[in-house]
């Protein structure tokens, strides 16, 4: 479908946008845009922040914080800035959570999923980001 008209892609995008459920509309958001042919690239712009800020509104911390690892990973080789911000998010999400992500021991599949995205991505190498490297 890459290489469809842009009728099918705009219609494929409402279809994304009408998705009720906030998890499922952030990560279908997330394939399309990815999937865009080059001469899409504006809408894939925007399509990447609307899917972000339907992450944002994820009411499960455990779900939002899955979520901005999925969409840093799928971002790696092209936006390593965003790359660092959505795992930012993720480690937000993670530190302060009311759910028991935050409760379970050391070794838990969340904290195993953030130390291992930074310890893997060489964009991430030179030290965790903080608020003053965001720019």
């Amino acid at each position: 479908m890459h290489k469809g008209r842009p009728e099918e892609w705009t219609a494929l995008i409402e279809n994304a946008r009408n998705l009720e459920n906030l998890a499922d509309r952030a990560y279908v958001m997330q394939i399309v845009a990815l999937c865009l042919p080059n001469n899409m690239s504006a809408q894939r712009g925007r399509l990447l922040a609307e899917a972000r800020a339907a992450i944002e509104q994820i009411p499960s911390e455990l779900d939002r914080f899955e979520h901005y690892l999925c969409l840093a990973e799928d971002l790696q080789d092209g936006d390593r800035s965003q790359c660092r911000e959505l795992v930012n998010a993720a480690a937000s999400v993670l530190a302060k959570s009311s759910e028991n992500i935050r409760g379970r021991e050391q070794g838990s599949e969340p904290r195993k999923a953030l130390s291992e995205t930074r310890k893997n991505h060489e964009w991430f190498r030179g030290g965790p980001p903080t608020l003053a490297s965001r720019g």
